[in-house]
C-alpha cells in the first residue's frame, strides 16, 4: 500500500498501533488516515472516533480497511465516523483513487479523470492535459493489454509504457487503443528542483499524426489483414519486394524472422511478441500479405469454413493453458481435484515469481488473486485454486528458506508438478534437498528448474540424479509460460478443444 500511494504522488507515515496513528494524526499535518481494522470491532470503532474526535488542528479524513463485515458492522465503521470503507480482496488502483478523492476534499481541482474509451478517445484526453500542463499519470487498459503516459508539470509527456514497449513505440501503441478504459490520476506539484530537471519529452505531435495515418492506412488495407488466429506461412518469394517510398520503417525483417523460427506463428502471436506498436505490426502483415510474401499456413483453408477473426486475449490463453494442463494431469493418472502445483524461489528470486501474478492481476481472477498476492508480497508465500472447465489447479507458492522447509515437505508428496527459480551462485543444495520430496511419486505433469547462469553448470551434473526434472535456460517471463512449462511434453489435447 505505502508503494502504490507513494508512486501516486502522496507522503505516507506508517504507523505500528493505535498510539501511533493517534499522535501522527494529532501533529495535523495528515490529510487522510488510512486505518487497517483487524481488530475486534469495538477497538476498530473507537480508534475511528479517536481519530475523529481530535481537537487541534482539522481532522484528517478517514478511510478504513477491514475483512468481510456483515451489513451492520459496516455501518458502525461509518456511524463511528469513518469517511469510507475498503473491504478485503483490495484493488490497489482503487486504493489509490479513494486516497486521492479523499485528500481533494475541498479543492475545486478534480484529482482524477476516469471513463471509457469509447467516449473519450485517447487523442482527445492526451492534448487538453499537455497544454494544461496537467503533472500526473494517465493509465489505460485495452483488450490486448495496457499501459501507461506520465505528463510532467512543463506540459510535456516524459515516459510511456505499453506491455513490454516503452518510450515512443509504446505511446503509439498507446494511440491505437480504441475500446477500454483509461484513468488520469494527479500528482501533487513537484519541488521546485525536481521540476526545474529538464526531462527529454517525447513528441506528442509527431505521434498523433502516425497513429491517424496508420490507422487510415490500415482501414484502407484491411482485406489483407488476416485473422488474428489464422497460422502465417511464407509464399516461398525469394526477392522481398521494395518497401513504397510512403511506408515509415516497418518491422519487416522481426516478424519475418518470427514465422520462420516459429511455424504455423499466428498474427495473435506476432502481436503479443511486442515487436513494435500493434498497429505497425498490422500494417507490416498486411502489407506482406499484400504482396504475397506471406499466406495463410493452409492456402486451402479459404475454401472451406472462414478463419475466425474473434481476438484471442491474454486472459483467454491464460485459461485455456489451465484447461491443458488439468486434462494432461487426467492423462497421466492424477485423479485428484484440484490438481496441486508448487512454485518455489529462493529469496533472490523471490520477487521474480511475485511478478508473474502481477502481470496478469488486472481483469483476470479478480475473486482469487489478489488475496494471493497480498501474501506473496508479505514475502512469504500464499495458494489459491483456479477453476477451469476441465477441473481445478491449486497453486501453493512458498518462499524457498529454512523456515519454510517443512509447509514445503506437507505439500510436495501431493503435487503433481513444480517449478523452483534458483538465484543464488550454487544452488545444487536446496536443488537437491526439494527434487529428493516429488522422487518417490509416481505421476506428474512437469517438474523444471530455473537457474542463474552461475549455477547452471552444477545443476546440469545434478540432474543426472533426478531424471524427471528439467533445466530451463531462462526463467519464465510471464505465467501463461509457466502452466506451458508444467505441461511438459504431454500429448495434445483431443481435437476440438
Amino acid at each position: 500500500m505505502e508503494d502504490r500511494l507513494r508512486e501516486a504522488g502522496h507522503q505516507v507515515e506508517l504507523c505500528e498501533n493505535e498510539d501511533q496513528a493517534l499522535a501522527a494524526a494529532a501533529r495535523g499535518w495528515s490529510d487522510v488516515v488510512v486505518l487497517d481494522l483487524d481488530l475486534p470491532m469495538a477497538a476498530g470503532g473507537s480508534l475511528v472516533r479517536a481519530v475523529r474526535d481530535l481537537e487541534e488542528g482539522r481532522p484528517p479524513r478517514v478511510l478504513a480497511i477491514s475483512g468481510p463485515l456483515e451489513a451492520k458492522e459496516r455501518v458502525e465503521v461509518l456511524r463511528a465516523g469513518a469517511d469510507d470503507l475498503l473491504v478485503r480482496p483490495i484493488h490497489f488502483d482503487e486504493l489509490v483513487l479513494r486516497v486521492d478523492r479523499l485528500s481533494r476534499s475541498g479543492h475545486t481541482d478534480p484529482m482524477v479523470l476516469e471513463g471509457s474509451l469509447a467516449t473519450y478517445s485517447l487523442w482527445e484526453l492526451l492534448q487538453p492535459l499537455v497544454e494544461a500542463r496537467r503533472r500526473g499519470r494517465l493509465m489505460v487498459w485495452g483488450r490486448r493489454g495496457g499501459g501507461s503516459v506520465e505528463i510532467s508539470g512543463h506540459g510535456r509527456v516524459v515516459a510511456a509504457a505499453w506491455e513490454r514497449l516503452s518510450g515512443a513505440e509504446a505511446l503509439l501503441a498507446l494511440l491505437g487503443v480504441e475500446e477500454g478504459s483509461f484513468r488520469f490520476v494527479a500528482a501533487p506539484s513537484a519541488p521546485p528542483e525536481e521540476e526545474g530537471e529538464r526531462r527529454e519529452g517525447l513528441e506528442v505531435q509527431r505521434a498523433l499524426l502516425e497513429a491517424a495515418w496508420l490507422k487510415d492506412e490500415l482501414d484502407r488495407r484491411a482485406e489483407s489483414v488476416p485473422a488474428t488466429g489464422e497460422p502465417l506461412a511464407e509464399s516461398g518469394l525469394t526477392l522481398l519486394p521494395s518497401p513504397e517510398p510512403d511506408l515509415p520503417a516497418l518491422p519487416v525483417v522481426e516478424v519475418l524472422q518470427r514465422v520462420r523460427q516459429t511455424p504455423g506463428t499466428r498474427l495473435f502471436d506476432l502481436l503479443a511478441a511486442n515487436l513494435a506498436a500493434p498497429q505497425r505490426v498490422l500494417l507490416t502483415v498486411a502489407w506482406l500479405c499484400e504482396k504475397g510474401v506471406l499466406v495463410p499456413h493452409d492456402p486451402d483453408a479459404r475454401d472451406g469454413e472462414a478463419a475466425s477473426t474473434v481476438e484471442i486475449t491474454r486472459q483467454e490463453l491464460l485459461d485455456s493453458a489451465l484447461d491443458d494442463l488439468v486434462w494432461t494431469a487426467r492423462e497421466r493418472g492424477i485423479r485428484s481435484d484440484p490438481v496441486s502445483i508448487l512454485l518455489l524461489a529462493e529469496p533472490a528470486a523471490w520477487r521474480r515469481l511475485t511478478a508473474l501474478f502481477t502481470e496478469v492481476e488486472e481483469g483476470w481472477r479478480p475473486d482469487v488473486l489478489p488475496p494471493l498476492l497480498v501474501a506473496l508480497r508479505s514475502g512469504s508465500g500464499g495458494s489459491c485454486v483456479l477453476a477451469t472447465e476441465e477441473g481445478e489447479v491449486a497453486l501453493h507458492v512458498r518462499l524457498l528458506d529454512e523456515a519454510s522447509q517443512a509447509r514445503i515437505a506437507a505439500v510436495a508428496p501431493a503435487c503433481a508438478g513444480a517449478v523452483v527459480w534458483l538465484g543464488g551462485k550454487d544452488g545444487s543444495p536446496t536443488f537437491r534437498r526439494v527434487a529428493g520430496r516429488f522422487d518417490l511419486s509416481e505421476h506428474g505433469v512437469g517438474f523444471a528448474v530455473a537457474a542463474s547462469e552461475e549455477s547452471s553448470e552444477t545443476i546440469r551434473r545434478v540432474l543426472a540424479e533426478h531424471p524427471r526434472w528439467r533445466l530451463v535456460p531462462e526463467a519464465p517471463r510471464n505465467l501463461l509460460a509457466v502452466f506451458r512449462l508444467l505441461r511438459g511434453g504431454g500429448s495434445s489435447p483431443p481435437a476440438g478443444r
